[in-house]
């Protein structure tokens, strides 16, 4: 085994830090990684039945075999166990080490390697984790619960929201944000300029100290589908552990209010033109524009090429900004 007791300290400090990272991986990662340097295993691999989650298996000497993975997944018991044992399984030419940690669910730390290495030392030293583990995997799931249920919260919503933590990374779309229209290129500007917002506030030394003055932010975007106006709002610690997240609320252009008879006026539109364009500013496809209409697809493409012309533009992305200035 590694040596000396920081090696120790930091695996178990490693297992009490759960909400360190608002995402699931770099927890796993740094246990395992601590788990190699105690143990001087051929790999390791930290399973968890969290909903979308993928064991992190890393394996830097590249010695254990492919199967190890499987006969882990295989082993992981239906029921909860309520103490920690240690049991090994063949796989291929090495033997893992399987310790079953469970806490309402299925939670296995696992390393494999030689049959030299599955000594008494090792074994009591993977008992020994199990206060450590549970409780680690306990707090991820009670602060996964709350994080779940903010998350179905803010899909209700119909106003586009993002969900970021403390270093401006995104941790959740919200359905109205993934439904922006795509027609000009909507939902990618819109969300990729929410990113940035969250990550310059997370830079900000006053977000950082906790200041009301970063707490309701604003930001104006410019997307091709017309200019949203982003709001900050800070998610208290108590939801995500780590730190403070950030929600980036973003308020919908406002719409074309021109009446289409005076656009048919000032443009020289037909009435389906007009119709079209009213359509174009919503950044909708031509499907969509198609479906709203109840014409063809092909149909709304002709009427697309007529109102661009008229407009003198060569992009329906330009298509709102003309039509906002004009009326």
């Amino acid at each position: 085994m590694g040596d000396g007791f920081d090696a120790h300290a930091n695996l178990i400090r490693a297992l009490l830090s759960p909400l360190e990272s608002a995402l699931l991986d770099p927890w796993r990662a740094s246990v395992v990684r601590y788990l190699l340097e105690v143990t001087r295993a051929d790999a390791a691999i930290f399973l968890l039945d969290e909903k979308g989650a993928a064991p992190v298996y890393i394996s830097p000497l590249g010695h254990c075999d492919r199967g190890f993975e499987q006969s882990v997944r295989r082993y992981c018991p239906a029921e909860t166990a309520q103490v920690c044992h240690i049991d090994t399984i063949a796989c291929g030419r090495s033997v893992a080490l399987v310790a079953p940690f469970t806490a309402d669910g299925c939670a296995v730390l696992a390393i494999c390697g030689p049959p030299s290495l599955i000594t008494d030392e090792v074994a009591d030293l993977m008992r020994a984790l199990d206060p450590a583990f549970r409780a680690g995997v306990d707090l991820r799931r009670r602060f996964g619960s709350g994080r779940a249920a903010l998350a179905r919260t803010l899909d209700g919503l119909n106003q586009p929201v993002m969900l970021c933590d403390d270093s401006g990374r995104c941790l959740h779309a919200n359905a109205a944000l993934a439904n922006v229209p795509e027609g000009a290129g909507g939902v990618d500007a819109l969300t990729g300029s929410m990113e940035r917002f969250a990550r310059s506030l997370a830079r900000n030394r006053s977000w950082q100290d906790g200041s009301d003055t970063a707490d309701g932010a604003e930001h104006n975007v410019a997307t091709p589908g017309g200019t949203y106006r982003l709001r900050s709002s800070r998610v208290s610690e108590a939801v995500f552990g780590g730190g403070n997240a950030i929600l980036i609320a973003a308020e919908a252009p406002a719409p074309l209010e021109a009446d289409p008879a005076e656009l048919r006026k000032r443009f020289g539109f037909t009435v389906r033109q007009a119709e079209v364009a009213r359509e174009l500013v919503s950044g909708c496809t031509n499907s969509e524009i198609a479906a709203r209409l109840g014409v063809s697809a092909f149909t709304v493409q002709k009427h697309v090429r007529k109102v661009l012309e008229k407009l003198q533009v060569s992009s329906r992305a330009r298509v709102r900004g003309v039509l906002m200035n004009d009326t």
